[in-house]
Order: C-alpha cells, then structure tokens, then sequence
C-alpha cells in the first residue's frame, strides 16, 4: 500500500473531520483532524492500517495560529510511509484525549507533552509526572514560547506519588537516585516478596537538559554541534538525525560518497556502543573475563574512530550538506595493527 492509498482510505472515512491534507518529501502524508475523532482515528490507523505509532510530540504555534498542536507520527516500514496526523488545542482549555489505553506506547509521550507543555490527556492510566521532579514548581512549562530559559524557576517542594503495594511480607526496596558509579541517575522503587519483584517504579529524567529551549533562536550551524554533544554514545548519530532533517527542509542531495562515508561512521559507532553494552552485561553478571575482552574490542573500535577522524567520538564529521573532510579517503586498504 503506498501513500496514496492510505490518503483515499483516511480521506474517504474521516471526511467530515478532515481539515486539511497534504503530501510532503514524497513519503510524508500529513492529515489534520478535528480533536474530537483522535481516538476513532489514531485506533483506526494502528489496527485497521497496521501502522505502529513512532512518535508523538507537541509544539506550542500560538504565535503561528492561535494554539498548541499535538503531532502523531505512524510508520509503513515495509513501503517507506509515514503519515503524520495533527490536531490543534485551544490554550483556553489545553486538554486532550489520551491514546494510551488503546495505544499503550503513547502513554510516555502523552506525560513528557504534560510536563512539558501543560497539556492535560485526559483518560490517561498514569498521568503523574514524567520529567519534573519534586522540586519543580507546578504551573511552569518550559517549551511554552513564552517560558524564559534563561531564567531560573523557583524551588518548590511537591509530593511525588509512588504506587505501594501491600500485602504480607511485601517490603519496598529505594535505589538512588545517588549511585555507585557513572551512569545517569534515578530513583527506583522495588515492591518484593522474597526474590519475586511484584512492582517496580521509577524515577528517571535527572539530567534532564532542556536542550530544545536552549536550541531556540540559535543558527543552524551552532544547533548541530549541541546535537553533537547531547550524548557521546550517540555522538554520530545525532548530528546525523539533525543534518538530514535539515537538509530534507531544504531539499538539498548531498554528494554519494558522503552518504557511503556517513554509514561507514554510523556503523563504526553502532558497533562501538554494542561492544560497550556487551562489557556492562558481562560485569553485571561477574563474568570479568569476557567484560575484558569486550572492553578490549570496543578501544580497538574507539582507536580506528581516532585514527580516522581524529575524534575517538566521531565528533566534526558531519556538517550540513554532508561530511566536513572525505576521511576514508587513502585509508580503505590499509592494515590496521590491534
């Protein structure tokens, strides 16, 4: 089924509810719809159309058109479809029909958009804080345009709701959110009986950085090198997201030998990251042996990164338009020593 055919099934159903249509890169199919229907619709399109939700997410255009709106991003991975369905909220009353008791994967995005927006999903299972923790004052959304990023909001001290369970010899186990080592904080809450683990919550988001109101109103150029360095795990990867989502605005083709480099440096950082996951599993289970060899591996991976780019991170490689130097250039045969 290609894009056309989905357009003239969602046409031909939700016509009266449709307010507009349009298709856009020549795989993007994008629907706005009256609110009223999200449900009937987004239903419709995950079990009837067998396209699994990718994405989900908000933006505040009050500046554009008087509202926020709420974007739902479905794949046809097979044919290479997206369809993107959009509805508006009025900010005199900033609710919205949750998805997630039809569409359980939504149930993150709808609290990240809470958080973050002040729009409520109303039916939601689990509509208790995602990003903010207890000393966020309520009231205070920062990707609303009209939030100061460079402003500090006051410190406030709310309740964060746990679910207990109870029962005998049911005892509540706290991790963190301080721990040990290295790894990004958070708070876990474990419910056990004995071995048996019966409810664990927890409490991520940290080192949450704010980095979409920290990117607003900067130059294209200065966003991708904070892209760069949202992650060093994903260092590649993000700068890559971020160069072909603009370029695709743009519609500009970058050269083919950049596309072949970018899945050269993609691939060396996928396997990099693998090589990492793999030594965390093997300590984790006290197999020091093979979490050696892995980690051994993984800085034979980081060295060919380094000898080829000069950045054991693969930072500054990409750039808008494809990649800042042909580094693979005279080194395709060489023999690398390990």
């Amino acid at each position: 089924m290609n894009k056309k055919d989905y357009r003239k099934i969602l046409v031909e159903k939700f016509a009266d509810h449709i307010i507009s249509q349009k298709i856009a890169h020549t795989n993007e199919f994008y629907l706005e719809v009256n609110p009223r229907i999200i449900l009937e619709i987004i239903t419709f399109i995950d079990q009837e159309l067998n396209c699994p939700l990718i994405s989900m997410f908000a933006n505040d255009e009050r500046i554009l058109s008087d509202r926020f709106v709420l974007y739902y991003a479905f794949a046809d991975r097979d044919q290479g479809v997206l369809l993107i369905i959009k509805t508006g909220i009025a900010p005199e009353d900033p609710t919205f029909t949750s998805i997630a008791v039809k569409i359980p994967g939504a149930a993150v995005y709808e609290r990240e958009i809470k958080d973050l927006f002040g729009l409520i999903p109303q039916g939601h299972p689990d509509p208790k804080r995602l990003i903010f923790h207890s000393n966020w004052p309520k009231g205070i959304y920062p990707l609303r345009k009209d939030f100061n990023g460079q402003e500090k909001p006051p410190f406030d001290n709310q309740e964060m709701p746990f679910t207990q369970v109870m029962g005998d010899g049911v005892y509540e186990i706290p991790v963190g959110p301080v721990h040990a080592g290295i790894i990004e904080p958070g708070h876990f809450r474990f419910s056990v009986a004995g071995e048996p683990i019966i409810n664990l919550e927890a409490q991520l988001y940290f080192v949450h950085k704010g980095i979409e109101k920290m990117c607003e109103g900067r130059s294209i150029e200065h966003c991708l090198y904070v892209a760069e360095r949202i992650s060093g795990d994903e260092t590649f990867a993000n700068s890559q997201a971020y160069c072909q989502a603009i370029e695709k605005i743009a519609q500009v083709t970058i050269p083919e030998r950049a596309m072949y480099t970018r899945v050269i440096f993609g691939e060396l950082e996928r396997l990099t990251s693998h090589l990492g996951d793999l030594t965390g599993i093997c300590t984790d289970v006290a197999y020091g042996f093979a979490a050696s060899q892995f980690n051994m591996l993984r800085a034979w991976a980081y060295d060919l990164a380094d000898e080829l780019c000069g950045m054991r991170f693969l930072r500054s490689v990409n750039k808008l338009g494809g990649c800042r130097l042909d580094f693979v250039a005279g080194k395709e045969k060489r023999s690398w020593k390990v």
